[in-house]
């Protein structure tokens, strides 16, 4: 079978603030090949990555996305691998490439999943899936009171480990820093694990994490993340160099790597101990699963990065599935107004002397599409990203739009990205999906039909 059409569906809240909430708009990949359909998402600035897609080409290696993707063969994995490889060639110097094609990737091992009736995992190569567990990902608050509130809050929703990041972290003195630090361990307890991502706040300076150290060590914080700009090996060197592995926090990074070899690389000369990728930028699902084999035969924890959906979190946990010892997962909580809503609350459980991996007790049913399910075991709260079946993503996705729309004070309905490479086009004058054709003829379309999206209850991600 061949790629037929490539969907973008573009939704935005009418006001995006300057807030480091990657919630705030999304960028939906529907891939069709015959009469199979898979599911992505670019996690981009959504315009630029449709322009990618169907921008005119300009030499040899910038060529737009659209001439290495429609009208090839979809029968196997390989087939894939050949993909991505023609999009990294023909669009080397198209550098939002990358990004886009990372969406469509996972598109299309959605497919294939769904067309075998295999989960994603194995189609990796994994014999089985294991759990994770997931730690609450938020912003800092704009006051410490602020991060102490947020704080007790995750620890109310039942999770054993929290991430705050961004926010005025790092914009002030090391005291400012250390006061939300102090809040947010005082919000969780001693008991929850504490992560903290600055953001890439400091860019290169060394000296001003180590002006911070020390309050890090005091709140038993786990990891610091992305202290540097995501190619500041040199830097996050210096910093693993002077540190003490045996007390104190460890260094993360990755979310900013476009392909395998930037992660790697903070791997190899980085010397962090956490690799965390991001499916929507990297490239998609296979460079993941490649720096999760790459840091799992090195000793480094892989971790996903995810803030935008629980499509994204779906894919992002495919790469490393089958590897037992990489057991975080980012769950993001706090997402936009107009983002999908997240499962329901649940209790804390306090963990039990003697007790052992167990059978779910309870799964809560995910709300929109792409959720990952919730596993209560004797331990802690898990997750195990399949095996539950959500809501279909063409009714997760309407009622987002819904969400959007009655939010917005400048259009009656949720704003489209009208995509096509046959004319112009305008993002605030069309309504509704375009579907991109081989033979480039542009058909428009209304949101929902009775497909079935990628969640971990559809045939491309279900538990084996």
């Amino acid at each position: 079978m061949r790629i037929d059409a490539v969907d973008f569906f573009y939704a935005s809240l009418p006001t995006v603030t300057t807030a480091v909430d990657g919630s705030q708009d999304a960028l939906l990949v529907r891939v069709r090949s015959g009469d199979d359909i898979g599911w992505g998402e670019c996690e981009a600035s959504p315009l630029v990555s449709i322009a990618a897609f169907i921008t005119p080409p300009s030499h040899g290696a910038c060529q737009p996305v659209s001439a290495s993707v429609l009208g090839r063969r979809l029968d196997k994995p390989e087939d894939i691998l050949a993909i991505s490889a023609d999009v990294a060639y023909r669009s080397m110097d198209v550098l939002q490439a990358s990004h886009t094609y990372s969406g469509i990737e996972m598109a299309l091992w959605d497919l294939l999943g769904k067309r075998r009736d295999v989960p994603v995992w194995s189609l990796l190569g994994y014999d089985r899936s294991h759990g994770r567990i997931p730690y609450a990902s938020i912003l800092f608050g704009d006051t410490p009171d602020e991060t102490y509130d947020r704080a007790r809050e995750i620890r109310s929703q039942g999770f054993v480990a929290a991430k705050f990041g961004w926010g005025p972290f790092g914009h002030g003195t090391p005291n400012d820093d250390a006061a939300h630090l102090f809040a947010a361990r005082n919000g969780l307890g001693n008991d929850t694990a504490l992560m903290v991502d600055a953001g890439q706040v400091w860019r290169t300076d060394v000296d001003a994490v180590r002006a911070r150290w020390d309050a890090l060590v005091d709140v038993d914080a786990t990891w610091l993340e992305e202290p540097f700009t995501g190619s500041a090996f040199d830097a996050y060197a210096a910093i693993s160099a002077s540190t003490n592995p045996s007390r104190g926090p460890r260094l993360a990074a990755g979310e900013a790597s476009h392909n395998p070899h930037m992660a790697r690389h903070l791997i190899d000369y980085g010397k962090v101990a956490y690799i965390q990728i991001d499916t929507g930028r990297v490239g998609g699902i296979h460079p993941a699963y490649e720096v999760a084999q790459h840091a799992d035969h090195g000793g480094v924890t892989y971790v996903n990065h995810t803030f935008t959906s629980h499509l994204a979190l779906s894919a992002a946990l495919q790469p490393y599935a089958g590897l037992r010892r990489h057991r975080w997962c980012e769950y993001p909580v706090a997402l936009s107004p107009g983002a999908p809503p997240r499962p329901p609350r649940t209790r804390r459980r306090r963990p039990r002397l003697g007790a052992r991996e167990a059978r779910p007790r309870r799964h809560c049913r995910p709300r929109c599409a792409g959720a990952v399910p919730t596993r209560h075991t004797d331990h802690h709260r898990r997750t195990s990203g399949m095996g539950q079946r959500p809501m279909k993503i063409d009714e997760a996705f309407a009622a987002l739009l819904d969400r959007v729309s009655s939010r917005s004070r400048h259009s009656p309905g949720p704003m489209f990205a009208l995509v096509t490479s046959a004319g112009p086009w305008s993002p605030l004058a069309h309504r509704g999906p375009a579907r991109t054709r081989r033979d480039n003829a542009p058909t428009e379309q209304k949101p929902g039909g009775s497909c079935s999206g990628w969640s971990p209850g559809n045939s491309a991600v279900q538990r084996g």
